[in-house]
């Protein structure tokens, strides 16, 4: 066989090799894409305070271990994110595999992984989470509070309150 001959055979071999791995990865993001908009609506209602609607794409097996007061306090102080992307999406035994990251309005990042098996959650993890700083004036509040507990005199509690809220 001539030099000619081998290169043209392994050009086509190597080209017959690239639509099929073109192929096979745009299968799986086409067969992906419920199981992305699923993952995608459970991030944006759960950091929206949308518990039960939320739980309402989980596994049964995954509600029990996760019943909605846990939800809830998992995700009371999240800051709602309003974008979401999948960089990484696979299968595996029927169970989609996706990767990828939401962000916040104010540009905070969490990285997303979650399985899903016929179309519902069995397991996710966002972290970290975005969370709500506490505002100047909660701050104030917990201060005073501690004051007033740990005082003995009414009157120094008022001036330490006075002189934070001067600043």
């Amino acid at each position: 066989m001539n030099i000619k001959k081998f290169v043209k055979y392994f050009l086509i071999g190597f080209l017959i090799l690239i639509v099929i791995g073109v192929t096979a990865s745009s299968l799986v993001w086409f067969l992906a894409k419920e199981d992305k908009e699923i993952a995608k609506t459970f991030t944006l209602l759960s950091s929206k305070g949308m518990y039960v609607e939320a739980s309402e794409l989980m596994h049964d097996a995954l509600k029990k271990e996760f019943p909605i007061e846990s939800f809830e306090n998992g995700f009371k102080n999240s800051k709602p994110y309003v974008d979401t992307s999948f960089s990484s999406v696979s299968m595996e035994n029927n169970v989609t595999v996706l990767k990828g990251t939401a962000k916040t309005e104010d540009g905070c990042s969490s990285v997303l992984d979650f399985k899903i098996l016929d179309g519902k959650i069995i397991s996710f993890n966002i972290s970290p989470l975005c969370l709500n700083q506490l505002n100047f004036f909660t701050l104030q509040f917990l201060f005073i509070l501690t004051t007033l507990i740990n005082s003995r005199e009414p009157n120094t509690a008022y001036f330490k309150f006075y002189l934070l809220s001067a600043k």
